[in-house]
C-alpha cells in the first residue's frame, strides 16, 4: 500500500529548500574604505567647484552649493574616521554604524 501524499493527486510535490544558516550581516565596505571614498568624492567636488571645471556640468550659480556639498562630504569622512578611531569594537561585539550618513542628503535637499 502506498502512503497518501498531501497535495493535488497526479502532481509531484516540490522538495523543500534547505534553510540557510543565519550569519551576521557583513558590510561590503569597511569604515576606512567608506571614509576614503567620502573624502575622495568631497575633494573632487571641491576641486570642480574651486576651478572652472564645474561649468562643464552645472550652471555657475550652483558653485556655492558645490563648495558646500564638497565640504560636507569631507566632514562626513572625517567624522567616520573619528568615530572608527574612538569606538573600536571589542572582539566578537556588534557595533553600530556612525550616524553621520544622514549628512549625505544635505546637498540634495532644497
Amino acid at each position: 500500500m502506498k502512503p497518501e501524499r498531501p497535495g493535488k493527486p497526479g502532481k509531484p510535490e516540490k522538495p523543500e529548500k534547505p534553510e540557510k544558516p543565519v550569519t551576521p550581516s557583513k558590510s561590503r565596505l569597511n569604515h576606512q574604505a567608506q571614509a576614503a571614498l567620502l573624502f575622495l568624492l568631497g575633494a573632487t567636488v571641491l576641486h570642480a567647484g574651486l576651478t572652472d571645471l564645474h561649468l562643464r556640468y552645472v550652471k555657475s550659480g550652483l558653485r556655492p552649493l558645490l563648495l558646500l556639498s564638497g565640504a560636507v562630504l569631507i566632514a562626513a569622512a572625517a567624522a567616520t574616521v573619528w568615530y572608527e578611531w574612538r569606538h573600536r569594537p571589542h572582539s566578537g561585539e556588534q557595533h553600530r554604524e556612525p550616524r553621520v550618513s544622514w549628512l549625505l542628503v544635505l546637498p540634495s535637499s532644497p
